[in-house]
């Protein structure tokens, strides 16, 4: 009986130490991928023209690589940063598309008029707050397909076409 108890404590105890090193590896990366705008999906590459999509912070430029976004050096002057109207017809197709716009922060025409990117957050819990994770969509209005370019946590850009 002694035996079983303490097999039984020492696979708590190595269970409560897995716990431990799982929770502190996974706050690391956390941290790790929003502070190096890491995202590893490929999806992006479905897009025609996802070399064009900019993302704008603080004055400073990204593109969408491999890894995730990666900082463009240099001036950018040829980027139209002007959101698209609530009342467009092209912003109503991709929210009909999409289902529901209460949590669209930005949206962005592109240059040939049959996509629209769309920043679409997530709050964590009630309500819009500071933690929350951000989505990045391309609506294709012309066969209403919805591809993720980039989603992060607390990744506060703006995403716009290189015209």
């Amino acid at each position: 009986m002694k035996r079983v108890i303490k097999g039984i404590g020492r696979a708590i105890y190595l269970g409560i130490w897995i716990l431990i090193i799982w929770l502190l590896a996974s706050m690391v990366w956390e941290r790790a991928a929003c502070k190096m705008h890491m995202d590893f999906s490929q999806s992006y590459r479905k897009i025609d023209g996802y070399e064009k999509i900019i993302f704008v912070y603080g004055g400073e430029y990204y593109k969408r690589t491999f890894w995730g976004l990666k900082k463009i050096k240099g001036e950018i002057p040829d980027i139209d940063e002007t959101e698209l109207s609530e009342t467009s017809e092209e912003y109503k197709k991709a929210i009909s598309i999409l289902g529901d716009d209460e949590y669209i922060r930005k949206s962005a025409l592109s240059p040939d008029g049959n996509k629209v990117i769309v920043v679409e957050v997530h709050p964590w819990g009630y309500g819009m707050t500071d933690a929350e994770d951000d989505y990045f969509k391309v609506v294709d209005l012309t066969d209403g397909s919805v591809v993720t370019v980039f989603k992060g946590s607390m990744q506060f850009f703006n995403a716009c076409w290189r015209r």
